[in-house]
């Protein structure tokens, strides 16, 4: 099921769920680590990134082939999955706190995500890379984003001692 980093974990240490895979800021990864060793799960790094701008192609920043975040200030709508929590720390934590003049929209899902990017033409999202053939699927461009902080970490985690099984690799490395 879809849901955010924390859920994630509780569901795995505490639900028996056999995975999960959660997304994070790696400057908040020893937040996430200590977390993690707390609730005596294990981990392997999946994939790092960084995020990109994805917008409808009729955005008018998708004419630029590289953007600053400040860029979507003042004219722009930003989409957000509600999930920017870190462990031991209380405050929200969005990608650049600096643009004050833009309005936000929190989804919890990506399809809704993306069907929000299609509809509202001056929206944008912060997200990871997305294969070509779904943007045009829905009419997207993604464009490199520079903020402060834009190094992302997808992380499986799983009980300690949990061996995957072949087909959750399988599923995994898919």
């Amino acid at each position: 099921r879809e849901t955010n980093s924390i859920q994630t974990i509780a569901d795995v240490r505490e639900q028996s769920y056999d995975f999960g895979i959660i997304r994070f800021r790696t400057e908040y990864e020893r937040y996430f680590m200590d977390y993690l060793t707390e609730k005596s799960l294990d981990t392997q790094v999946l994939w790092d990134f960084e995020a990109y701008a994805v917008m409808s192609c009729e955005n008018s920043a998708s004419a630029k082939k590289e953007l600053d975040y400040s860029d979507f200030a003042f004219r722009s709508v930003e989409v957000m999955y509600g999930d920017d929590s870190v462990p031991y720390l209380h405050e929200s934590r969005s990608a650049d706190k600096a643009i004050q003049n833009c309005s936000r929209i929190y989804v919890f899902d990506r399809g809704s995500a993306l069907d929000t990017l299609h509809s509202l033409k001056n929206s944008f999202m912060l997200s990871s890379p997305m294969p070509e053939s779904e943007l045009e699927k829905t009419g997207l461009v993604q464009r490199k984003c520079r903020f402060n902080g834009n190094k992302y970490r997808d992380l499986l985690v799983y009980s300690s001692g949990h061996t995957l099984s072949e087909s959750e690799i399988l599923l995994v490395n898919r």
